[in-house]
């Protein structure tokens, strides 16, 4: 979800300003994208922002230290440094997720001055994974947006329940059902997932919505209580004949007038950056019944899931809704049969005497609540007909609409064009055993900055993206991008460019290398220009380089005249940087004269040693001999 900030303190010192931003009660399992201004922004594992126009020789003007909010906080130091007598190492704000946003003025003498800070210090927000929620499956303790195990997170955290009140060997089988794969419009996804969250309190009404975001009721088992999926047409629990009812009144739904006729249907949209969106439901075939809609205009039936964030899942949910709501509804009373129902969520009413040649009918039917009269011997169940509609199995292909648009993250102002996600990363070992990560990717017009990115993963999640060195390769509009450390064994990729004024495209789309391993392939053969010395030759100049991401080591050597190979060793290379040396004088003094060749060969590496095909040439050095 993305978290805002409360400022909870604010100050300056010399060139230093301060902010202190409260995100949320309670713990962040990890940060995943910073935004600054509305606009991403690449943060270090120290808290630099790396990305331009912050990022400067040495350092950056722009300090961002987040605290997970976990209960173990201690005190900013650089508050401290600043502010003795107003901040102390009492001063922890523990258990809220919080970051100190600290801003280097760099002065109004300087140029960037306008840049980085007209209109002052904007706001910073984080795109996070939070809270940890038990699973009763393995008995961890993990994040996750499995539904069944967020609403049994915060249910036990209402007032008067408590974890040992819920059935947790069920609801972890209700947690395996959630984490199955469905077909939806665009491929798969898990049946249920939630995000979100909320201002204030948790109140019952909060886990009301998570249940109905979920498509889940809470239910009674074994004396504790459970989760149960609210099925489109789920299967029958029992069956009343005729001969166990007194009696039955059937009303058609609400009166036409009133009959919801269209589904308006929000959800927590990833797409447009974790807010509530609408779901344009226009061809959805499920969602208006436009005969009515004609006789008596739209009668709007308003869905809303705060914590659905899969629009998948939310179009499933709201059918069901708005088909019930649009239901026929009543009350079979019957004898004290109608005890055997209790506990049943869907039962089978017999009504005679309306089928075909006056024979029965049977009606599937949600029921409610049971009243029993003792004094009568008679039980009245409500119940709301399962109509026709939803016994027709949901269908993807044809009932699913498009989620909303992709709201792209706002960027600085820019006629440069997003660039193509990187077409590559690999990772390399080192001579001295320490490992590279590295990337490839293509320029834009216009672009003179690159600002690339990566992120590795734990346990199955992303972590915070962190910066690499970028710089322009030999091959045109070829630019590559490396930094020192080990993201096996998946990780991804992106770019983005800024113009010469400092303003930037998007971020490219993300590239996954998934199984990420070092690469032992044998790379291709360098590029290598020869270009003879002397006159009359008597040597070369030789540049050369590799274009494999995955080669570390360029060894150019030379032979003459079969006295053995010879060469120059460059370990710890990286692709398309050019090396150059020279080769010579020989001295070819034959008599007679004997024409003599120094041959040529370079070679790139990978991190095992293996030799990738040789680039072989040679130069013909005449003799200076007498005859």
């Amino acid at each position: 979800m993305l978290l805002a900030a409360k400022i909870g303190f604010g100050n300056t010192s010399g060139y230093n300003i301060h902010r202190l931003l409260l995100h949320c009660f309670g713990e962040m399992d990890g940060a995943e994208e910073y935004f600054y201004d509305g606009r991403p922004i690449t943060v270090e594992a120290d808290g630099q922002v790396s990305s331009p126009p912050f990022a400067k020789p040495g350092g950056s003007n722009l300090y961002i230290r987040t605290k997970v909010g976990d209960g173990t906080e201690t005190s900013f130091p650089q508050l401290q440094t600043d502010f003795p007598t107003k901040w102390t190492a009492d001063h922890r704000v523990r258990g809220i997720a919080q970051s100190l946003l600290t801003f280097i003025n760099p002065g109004t003498g300087d140029d960037r001055f306008a840049t980085l800070l007209t209109g002052g210090v904007k706001e910073a927000s984080i795109l996070s994974r939070q809270g940890k929620f038990y699973d009763p499956r393995d008995a961890s303790t993990r994040w996750t947006l499995n539904g069944p195990l967020q609403i049994a997170h915060w249910w036990a955290r209402l007032p008067g329940w408590q974890t040992s009140m819920l059935d947790l060997s069920d609801i972890g089988d209700r947690a395996d059902d959630a984490d199955v794969n469905v077909t939806t419009l665009t491929g798969t996804a898990p049946r249920s997932q939630l995000s979100g969250g909320w201002e204030g309190p948790l109140t019952t009404d909060i886990v009301l919505d998570m249940l109905e975001s979920a498509g889940m009721e809470v239910v009674p088992s074994a004396e504790k209580f459970t989760l149960r999926w609210l099925e489109d047409n789920p299967t029958s629990e029992l069956t009343y004949y005729d001969r166990h009812i007194i009696d039955r009144v059937f009303q058609s739904g609400p009166e036409g007038a009133k009959r919801p006729n269209i589904c308006k249907l929000h959800y927590f949209s990833p797409e447009r950056r974790y807010e509530m969106a609408e779901i344009d439901l226009t061809n959805a075939p499920w969602a208006k019944v436009q005969g009515e809609i004609d006789k008596y205009g739209e009668q709007e039936f308003p869905v809303k899931l705060p914590f659905c964030c899969d629009a998948s899942q939310a179009q499933r949910i709201a059918r069901r809704l708005f088909w019930m709501a649009r239901a026929d509804f009543g009350t079979v009373k019957t004898t004290f049969a109608g005890i055997a129902a209790w506990g049943k969520r869907t039962i089978t009413v017999e009504v005679p005497d309306v089928g075909s040649g006056y024979g029965s009918i049977f009606v599937k039917c949600r029921k409610g609540p049971i009243r029993v009269n003792d004094e009568e011997g008679t039980c009245e169940i409500p119940v709301t007909i399962i109509p026709a509609e939803l016994q027709t199995p949901w269908n993807a292909a044809t009932m699913e609409v498009p989620a909303p648009p992709v709201l792209e993250a706002f960027e600085y102002e820019s006629t440069l064009n997003k660039p193509a996600a990187p077409s590559i990363g690999a990772v390399v070992q080192l001579s001295d055993l320490s490992y590279q990560t590295r990337s490839k990717f293509t320029g834009v017009t216009g672009g003179v900055t690159a600002e690339a990115s990566y992120r590795t993963y734990s346990g199955g999640l992303p972590n915070l993206p962190l910066g690499m060195t970028e710089y322009q390769g030999i091959t045109a509009n070829t630019w590559f991008a490396w930094v020192v450390g080990d993201a096996r064994s998946k990780a991804d990729f992106r770019v983005r460019f800024f113009d010469a004024d400092d303003e930037t495209s998007y971020f490219s789309d993300w590239h996954s290398e998934d199984p990420l391993a070092v690469d032992n392939t044998a790379p291709s053969a360098p590029q290598v220009t020869v270009t003879p010395t002397g006159s009359p030759t008597n040597g070369a100049d030789i540049d050369a380089y590799f274009t494999d991401l995955h080669a570390v080591k360029l060894v150019i050597e030379h032979n003459y005249d079969g006295g053995g190979w010879t060469g120059t060793t460059y370990d710890n290379e990286i692709p398309e940087v050019l090396r150059s040396i020279s080769i010579g004088p020989f001295i070819n003094g034959s008599s007679p004269p004997v024409t003599k060749a120094v041959q040529i060969r370079v070679t790139a590496y990978t991190s095992d040693g293996t030799a990738g095909a040789q680039f072989t040439d040679s130069v013909s050095i005449p003799s200076t001999g007498g005859p």
